[in-house]
């Protein structure tokens, strides 16, 4: 995958800069306009369609995987994961994914809003992400899928626990991809040597 990637360089670079864009026009919208078409009746919908009560313990949990002190046993968890499978070199990568919390709160800390980009689902890409394809180039698919489910399930759970609206969704969608995709054109061949 290594070499793959460094032939796909231009295209991942272009890709990188378009999420970057993407999370630049939903942050600059949120600032301008507040609650983007459809966002209101979404939260309507949320709010009257509560999921039962065993699907929403389920939900709240899941939604933890993004809270600190969780994060911090998730990240320590896959990171020996990704040691234990792939070396050290994985293990750090896979901690460095989770880095991605740092700049989606500076984004947070400039909004009036505060709610956008969506941490939990920038945090859940990146590192799930990661995770996924440490084990993808291991030749383990079957947990290299769960894995991605895993983290791209995270934006519909905010949504649905009323965390977040779809512009925070999407722009944590785009932030958490792009630096996955950052941490593999630059660290990738470095952790996984061909």
């Amino acid at each position: 995958m290594p070499s793959e990637l460094a032939s796909q360089q231009p295209l991942l670079i272009a890709i990188v800069i378009v999420l970057a864009a993407v999370v630049a026009v939903a942050w600059f919208a949120r600032e301008r306009r507040g609650l983007l078409p459809g966002e209101h009746a979404v939260r309507l919908w949320v709010h009257y369609h509560p999921p039962r009560p065993r699907l929403w313990r389920a939900l709240i949990a899941y939604v933890s995987l993004g809270r600190p002190r969780t994060a911090c046993l998730t990240v320590t968890g896959l990171a020996l994961t990704a040691t234990l499978v792939a070396g050290w070199r994985a293990g750090l990568l896979s901690v460095a994914a989770a880095a991605v919390v740092a700049p989606a709160r500076a984004l947070k800390a400039r909004a009036r809003h505060q709610t956008i980009p969506s941490g939990h689902v920038a945090y859940a890409v990146s590192l799930f992400g990661m995770a996924a394809c440490v084990m993808l180039e291991q030749g383990l698919a079957v947990p290299a899928a769960a894995l991605g489910v895993i983290g791209v399930a995270m934006g519909p759970a905010r949504i649905l626990d009323g965390g977040h609206l779809l512009a925070d969704v999407a722009a944590g969608y785009a932030i958490g991809l792009a630096w996955l995709l950052t941490l593999l054109l630059v660290g990738f061949p470095w952790a996984l040597p061909a």
